[in-house]
């Protein structure tokens, strides 16, 4: 038998300050640090004084600045909570920020002193079956191959991708690896679909994999030919050296 799993609704507010993010994606379930602007620490402190929500949604990387916001921004998001909220170590104000749920962008209800939407949460729905278990067996083992190709991954982060259980989890975690572009972070976060985020996961770091493998083999037949010709080299010195003992003349000269 199955297990039916939603994970529930965050808020039942209908709007929500928003910020906007530029070349970066929140994912739910992840803790991140993010800079302000006049802007966006508006709408930080509006949240701050409300439910402490807030709607994080990236800017488009081909926004037109003059067209209106909502043109500019990608169409799904993330609920947020603030959990602090300073200055950062560089001086500029910033908050620190929880994913909570995924969201999609609905209408702009509020321009200035910062800008408000209305959206749709849309939780993580799925079953526990043999072919969800499967796939996250599959997706720990595409990243525990990646991370062992990397000797300096901390031990401490490939124990804690390990102790992943939900597959929801699993999947949006992954999403901070330098390996993705921000458009592939974009695409991760749109994939409502819990199996379908885990395939996604499964092959990229596969195709990591292979990639790593190619690198390391490259890296060592250039190794492997340095060494060669460091080897001949000192060969063809020390036979002139040989040659110039016995008073022979050298015959590459």
């Amino acid at each position: 038998m199955t297990e039916h799993t939603v994970h529930e609704n965050v808020t039942t507010e209908p709007t929500l300050p928003l910020i906007v993010l530029e070349g970066v994606v929140v994912f739910p379930y992840t803790v991140v640090t993010l800079p302000l602007e006049d802007e966006t620490e508006r709408a930080a402190e509006a949240a701050m004084k409300e439910s402490q929500l807030v709607l994080l949604v990236a800017r488009r990387e081909d926004a037109d600045d003059e067209s209106p916001l909502a043109m500019q921004l990608h169409r799904v998001g993330t609920v947020a909570r603030i959990e602090q909220m300073g200055k950062l170590p560089t001086g500029v104000s910033g908050v620190v920020v929880r994913g909570l749920v995924r969201a999609v962008l609905g209408e702009q209800t509020q321009e200035q002193p910062y800008p408000r939407f209305t959206f749709t949460e849309r939780p993580d729905v799925f079953e526990r079956t043999p072919e969800l278990e499967t796939l996250m067996t599959e997706v720990h083992a595409a990243i525990d191959a990646v991370l062992d190709m990397r000797p300096g991954v901390p031990q401490e982060i490939k124990n804690f991708v390990r102790s992943i259980n939900d597959p929801g989890h699993l999947a949006d975690n992954t999403g901070y690896s330098p390996d993705y572009t921000f458009a592939e972070r974009q695409e991760l976060l749109e994939t409502f679909d819990v199996y379908e985020r885990l395939r996604k996961v499964r092959d990229f770091y596969r195709k990591q994999f292979a990639l790593l493998e190619v690198q390391a083999k490259l890296r060592q037949e250039v190794q492997d030919s340095a060494a060669k010709q460091q080897r001949e080299f000192y060969l063809r010195q020390q036979m002139r050296a040989i040659q110039k003992e016995l008073g022979e003349d050298d015959p590459e000269a």
